[in-house]
């Protein structure tokens, strides 16, 4: 048996809009203000824990607040409305 793997999170498909609108939500959570698209947008890459850090410093969130209490956040938040924004990316071949 031959298998093909990729990665289509960002790859085929723009997820970007879920993944700010996760990150939106849990910063809501804590009564911090939401960050602009565009900044979060440039904050994806290397998974979510780094993710939820770049989301940490921008907003400057002390300690109080678990770094790992808010990745779980996060994870709910975007696990509960995947897929609702992301779309495939213009042009793609269906």
């Amino acid at each position: 048996m031959k298998a093909i793997i990729f990665d289509l999170d960002g790859t085929l498909i723009d997820t970007a809009p879920d993944i700010v609108a996760a990150a939106n939500r849990m910063l809501d959570g804590i009564g911090v203000s939401a960050l602009p698209f565009e900044t979060v947008k440039s904050f994806i890459g290397n998974g979510v824990p780094r993710l939820v850090e770049r989301v940490m410093e921008a907003c400057e969130i002390d300690g109080s607040h678990g770094h790992g209490e808010l990745v779980q956040t996060f994870l709910k938040h975007y696990n509960a409305a995947l897929a609702q924004d992301s779309r495939p990316y213009p042009n793609l071949v269906t």
